[in-house]
């Protein structure tokens, strides 16, 4: 029987900028799928409208950092203190599902970054 309302693709979209799994997902494999494209989704619409090119927010960042720090910081660099952020508080609170987003997306933007 086909699922009324992802008509069986697992996923049903929930605005212009959102995708969520389908109520009638159970698997594992799909769970794994719906949190990396809600991911997806955050860095390639919400986050990259709301601050722009990773690239160049990142450097901009490191910047900023370099002259706190007084030591040189990438965008890389960035990237993965960022994701370390997310889980030093998913340490605090692993059910924060925000924060496993966000951790996900921080190490993919900065895969991005470090291929440039």
């Amino acid at each position: 029987m086909i699922c009324q309302k992802c008509d069986g693709n697992q996923f049903v979209r929930v605005d212009d900028q959102t995708i969520k799994a389908c109520e009638c997902v159970t698997s594992t494999a799909a769970r794994r799928e719906q949190i990396c494209l809600e991911a997806i989704d955050l860095i390639c619409n919400d986050r990259a409208t709301q601050y722009g090119d990773a690239q160049e927010n990142f450097s901009k960042i490191a910047d900023l950092w370099s002259v706190a720090l007084e030591k040189q910081v990438t965008a890389t660099d960035v990237s993965i203190c960022l994701a370390l952020l997310k889980v030093a508080r998913l340490t605090q609170n692993s059910k924060h599902s925000d924060s496993w987003r966000d951790a996900i997306g921080y190490l993919s933007l900065g895969a991005e970054i470090s291929d440039a």
